[in-house]
């Protein structure tokens, strides 16, 4: 994982999750943003980040929004990270393989936190994105890159 990512990466997106009370800041590679320019499959090494805050809560726990009515973030809770590497995602099960994607969970810290349950769940709920390479967000990314 690099730590520098918010420096040497591309920052494409923030999506706010009322019913979570959450806020993500999406973040890209330059192989990733060079696949996406081109309109191919991510090769080996493109990197996707997502930084998940919990959204700041007054003292009923109810989330605070600013004068625009978006959530504030507060805490960073988890570094969510997506990576084309072709060794790993061989390892997983070939119904629910994504291409070559295999999904890490990091604390604040930077220290692994991904279980096996955590990386099934990434690859049966990014299925539904075949179509755009299992991203959620490349029609996001793709405004980015132009």
């Amino acid at each position: 994982m690099d730590k520098g990512y918010r420096k040497s990466y591309v920052y494409y997106n923030r999506l706010f999750f009322v019913e979570k009370k959450q806020v993500r800041d999406y973040y890209m590679n330059d192989i990733m943003a060079r696949a996406v320019r081109d309109g191919g499959p991510p090769p080996d090494g493109a990197i996707i980040v997502l930084e998940v805050y919990a959204a700041r809560t007054d003292a009923r726990g109810e989330a605070m929004l600013d004068r625009d009515g978006k959530l504030i973030p507060g805490a960073l809770n988890v570094v969510s990270v997506m990576e084309t590497k072709e060794s790993l995602a061989k390892q997983a099960p070939a119904d629910i393989r994504n291409g070559n994607w295999v999904y890490f969970f990091f604390s604040p810290d930077f220290q692994d936190k991904t279980t096996e349950g955590d990386r099934k769940g990434c690859l049966a709920c990014h299925r539904s994105k075949a179509d755009q390479h299992y991203i959620f967000t490349y029609e996001d990314m793709k405004k980015v890159v132009k």
